[in-house]
């Protein structure tokens, strides 16, 4: 009985560990995009602490998990890339930890499959994200939910929006920075 207990234990903490590092690299990929989107020009660093403060900092979030999937996009099926550049299996996932790593293969799957996102294209993977995220960001913004021009922009679109609305859920509140 003790050996049982000591099992469920450990599983119980190496999901722990799992789901904290997760988050950890989900509040590094939010790094990148704060400072990505203020070097754009789609807001000023005052905007940016404003909306956060104001509780609307999950569309930066959102931005974060395109940047892991786009991270992803030479991952095999079932696996995600951290932004720390840790390889994370589904087999690994479970519980809040699963659902954040089917937002990310999710969201990878679609971007691999649209052909606006040239998800292959390693010379210029900076300038490609850089061209979505001026793309998305006025869209997630709105909230768009009319069908855009393409339909492959406006599945990720769709799934960006459903990944948004989940955040609140499956950020804890105190992991923020």
């Amino acid at each position: 009985m003790i050996a049982i207990s000591r099992s469920k234990y450990e599983k119980k903490k190496a999901e722990a560990g799992i789901l904290d590092e997760i988050i950890e690299n989900l509040w590094l990929s939010v790094e990148v995009v704060l400072r990505m989107v203020t070097r754009l020009g789609l807001e000023t660093h005052e905007a940016v602490e404003q909306q956060v403060y104001n509780g609307k900092g999950f569309l930066y979030v959102t931005l974060a998990r395109l940047l892991e999937a786009y991270g992803s996009r030479f991952a095999p099926s079932g696996t995600v890339y951290l932004i720390s550049h840790k390889r994370l299996p589904k087999a690994h996932c479970s519980g809040t930890a699963r659902r954040h790593f089917d937002q990310i293969h999710e969201l990878k799957e679609a971007l691999i499959s649209t052909t606006l996102f040239p998800a292959y294209n390693l010379e210029n993977a900076s300038v490609a994200l850089e061209g979505w995220i001026r793309r998305v960001f006025p869209a997630l913004k709105e909230q768009l939910q009319d069908p855009i021009e393409d339909p492959g922009f406006s599945y990720v679109i769709q799934k960006l929006i459903h990944i948004q609305d989940e955040m609140p859920r499956l950020i804890p509140m105190d992991t923020g920075k």
